[in-house]
């Protein structure tokens, strides 16, 4: 008993705990589960955004094959959006709704031709609105779109795939998980669907889908895998999906401390500290991430990590990231 209240004091320091077992509670997980100090790596930021306009509800990137055409997206919690030009480090305030989750689809098959699409819900919207995005002005045009009416209260939505021809989407509500496909079918609007309803009792106010597994934050910041908590963190505030050359990452921001935690495919885990680079802002406590492996070119060549804490933005390359959490994994084994 003695061993297992240290156990357990270790996972509540931590923040972290890791399931001994796929059967037993979070706390008895945490309770029969040896808790290792994580090794630490240093986010440096390339660049930084300020006063954006408001405070950032949630974000997201749009990858283009032209790399200096790639863009990302802030959502304001003053209404509208912040579009953010990495190559030229600048940003743009676009008009629009007040929106708490943002989905983007790089090339979406829109009428024959390749355009991308932004959705967006909760915040102002009665249902999840959809928006073509042009990159060359920055502009997000209002694209018709079937209702997606949950059976209950939007509390989170999330972005699980999209290709070319259907954009797949995680919607929790207070009592269960839908997901739903949008898709070009040629009528006078986006088709949506529902595919598929799951019953949870765990809703949630944010969420990413890493390999096919949906990992949840709730309102009291508890983050972890919804229906196989194999592994989880008590204090979240956002998780976002790294795909890297070997296998799916998560990575959670935890703006108390240490700033975020990445988890690598074996559930191993690896602190991140935010620093501020030459001329840039830093956000020790980010609030809100998004990450993508493709090329937004010049320094991040190798994929970008955007972290958002109040009104202002970082960009951090994330091939070293990821190399440096791999080499902290070897390091530490």
């Amino acid at each position: 008993m003695q061993r297992q209240l240290a156990f357990l004091a270790v996972a509540v320091m931590s923040g972290l705990w890791v399931a001994a077992c796929d059967e037993a509670p979070p706390e008895e997980q945490a309770a029969a589960s040896a808790i290792r100090s994580a090794p630490e790596i240093e986010a440096r930021a390339v660049d930084g955004f300020e006063a954006l306009g408001g405070r950032i509800l949630d974000l997201a990137l749009i990858p283009n094959e032209q790399p200096f055409m790639s863009r990302g997206i802030a959502a304001l919690d003053t209404g509208g959006f912040a579009v953010i030009d990495f190559a030229q480090v600048e940003t743009q305030r676009v008009e629009g709704p007040r929106v708490g989750f943002l989905a983007a689809a790089p090339e979406f098959q829109l009428r024959g031709n390749l355009a991308p699409l932004v959705v967006a819900a909760g915040g102002a919207l009665t249902s999840p609105q959809a928006w073509v995005f042009l990159a060359v002005d920055g502009a997000l045009i209002d694209l018709p779109m079937d209702p997606i009416a949950p059976d209950g209260t939007l509390r989170a939505m999330c972005m699980e795939r999209a290709t070319e021809a259907l954009i797949d989407l995680v919607v929790f509500t207070d009592s269960a998980l839908e997901r739903w496909q949008v898709s070009d079918r040629g009528g006078d609007r986006l088709a949506a669907e529902r595919v598929e309803t799951t019953p949870t009792s765990q809703s949630m106010v944010g969420c990413a889908v890493v390999n096919g597994v949906v990992v949840g934050v709730d309102a009291s910041g508890a983050t972890r895998p919804v229906g196989e908590p194999r592994w989880g963190f008590s204090d979240g505030a956002d998780v976002a999906a790294i795909e890297s050359s070997d296998g799916w990452w998560a990575i959670v921001a935890r703006p108390a401390e240490p700033g975020a935690s990445l988890i690598a495919p074996l559930r191993e885990e690896v602190a991140v500290v935010f620093r501020e680079g030459m001329n840039t802002p830093n956000t020790p406590a980010p609030t809100q991430l998004v990450a993508s492996p493709a090329n937004f070119g010049g320094s991040f060549s190798s994929g970008l990590l955007v972290a958002a804490q109040d009104d202002r933005v970082i960009a951090i390359e994330l091939g070293g990231l990821m190399s440096d959490a791999k080499t902290a994994l070897t390091d530490g084994s």
